[in-house]
């Protein structure tokens, strides 16, 4: 003798079907990939941003330096690769001086690049500040800041 469930629904049983179950989980998945891809992107433009924020004030600590020595920071004679002269030690410790909290790192842990670029008297009149970005090689990514008179 057999017994039968008789529910609301005449012979079947109450509940859902495997293919509904599947579907409700199929598009909480899609809603989930599109709040990680956001949160990514946030995340990677409030890097951005920092680096940014950090250069400007980088750059008022130079500015600062200008009015008082009449020329931006000087790079050292013992760097030898022009293109990415590293902010020394003399410099960082004036700069957390006169700036509290100064940043001296990118948002992804590399030290930001300072480049001065002598004019014909001899003088730093020009500067460049980089952040070669999330991927630490030179491409679209870099965060960027030229000041002076090029």
């Amino acid at each position: 003798m057999r017994v039968q469930m008789q529910g609301k629904t005449g012979g079947r049983r109450a509940g859902f079907t495997m293919i509904e179950l599947m579907m409700v989980i199929l598009i909480i998945a899609i809603l989930a990939g599109f709040v990680l891809a956001i949160s990514g992107y946030v995340s990677r433009k409030n890097d951005r941003s920092k680096a940014a924020a950090d250069m400007e004030k980088i750059k008022n600590a130079l500015e600062e330096f200008r009015v008082v020595q009449n020329q931006y920071w000087p790079y050292t004679q013992d760097i030898n690769d022009d293109a990415n002269r590293v902010l020394d030690r003399t410099f960082l410790t004036w700069l957390t001086n006169l700036v509290v909290n100064c940043p001296t790192t990118d948002p992804w842990g590399r030290t930001y690049k300072y480049t001065a670029r002598p004019g014909p008297s001899g003088k730093v009149l020009s500067f460049t500040l980089l952040s070669y970005g999330p991927d630490g090689t030179n491409s679209a990514d870099d965060v960027c800041f030229s000041q002076g008179n090029m």
